[in-house]
């Protein structure tokens, strides 16, 4: 009875309704009914509210309820409420908090909650604000977001979010991000993100350059792990697309293991057999 209460309360937005709310939310022995407390006071668009939701934050209730007015804050997305959720994220010792405070950052789409989120990734104390903050950027898609994120794929010494930074890219699906998706696989100081920007770049199925640009990777890269996952992201493209660009790298690579692998795609993406079977054994043999 209390949480279908609780319900209708959040609905109205008059001031006597409010205290109401914050006293269960804070109070209640329930965490559900607390919580739908909390979802309720989110409910109302009023000043009143929001410094409710910041003071349930900032108490010692329980990480859960204060996760939930995070989540509250930041469905808001209002521009003012950027330096409060960027202070919780940057400072905070519990992780989930810094991480959810992180994602409702996210929620506002302006050019101070990017600037925010790029101090996020230098000066968190928290590792899942700082991938929450990746993600963000990566949902984004404006050039300065790209921007941000290519230099931590290049240049971010922790290759875990140098590596995550490369999905956030991918997650653009613009031809700039297919250009930087390139650049980290020939300038990232880290294996990893180099790996991952390949396969990445097996996504662009409508792309003749990353056709052309896995192909000569396979083939002329120095890195032999590089050159064969190269090879590999050339088979989530259609059989017709690339079957010329495997033959190409079975001919011209100077890996035995890369043109194994181009032998095991073709096996796979054409049913002419014999043909690599004859094509191999003037290749490899």
């Amino acid at each position: 009875m209390l949480f279908r209460s609780v319900y209708i309360l959040g609905n109205f937005e008059a001031p006597r309704v409010l205290p109401k709310l914050i006293d269960i939310a804070q109070n209640d022995s329930s965490e559900s009914v607390r919580k739908k407390a909390v979802y309720a006071i989110g409910n109302n668009d009023t000043k009143e509210s929001i410094a409710a939701l910041k003071q349930i934050v900032k108490s010692k209730s329980n990480a859960d309820l204060r996760k939930t007015a995070l989540y509250a804050l930041g469905n808001k997305e209002i521009d003012d409420l950027v330096p409060f959720l960027g202070d919780i994220a940057r400072t905070e010792a519990d992780e989930s908090l810094a991480r959810a405070a992180t994602y409702s950052l996210g929620n506002i789409d302006t050019p101070a909650a990017t600037k925010e989120l790029n101090r996020i990734l230098k000066e968190a104390k928290s590792v899942q604000a700082k991938e929450a903050a990746l993600h963000s950027l990566g949902n984004r898609k404006d050039k300065e977001s790209l921007s941000l994120l290519r230099s931590i794929a290049l240049n971010d010494q922790e290759s875990r979010l140098s590596k995550m930074a490369v999905y956030a890219i991918a997650n653009n699906e613009s031809n700039e991000a297919l250009k930087i998706l390139e650049e980290i696989v020939t300038s990232a100081i880290h294996k990893s993100a180099q790996k991952a920007a390949l396969y990445q770049i097996g996504n662009y199925e409508n792309s003749a350059e990353a056709k052309q640009f896995l192909m000569k990777t396979a083939i002329g890269h120095a890195d032999k792990d590089l050159a064969k996952a190269a090879t590999y992201s050339l088979a989530t493209f259609r059989k017709q697309s690339v079957t010329n660009f495997l033959y190409k790298i079975l001919q011209e690579s100077k890996y035995l293991s890369v043109k194994k692998s181009s032998l095991y795609i073709l096996y796979f993406l054409t049913s002419s057999f014999c043909d690599i079977l004859f094509f191999s054994f003037f290749s490899v043999s």
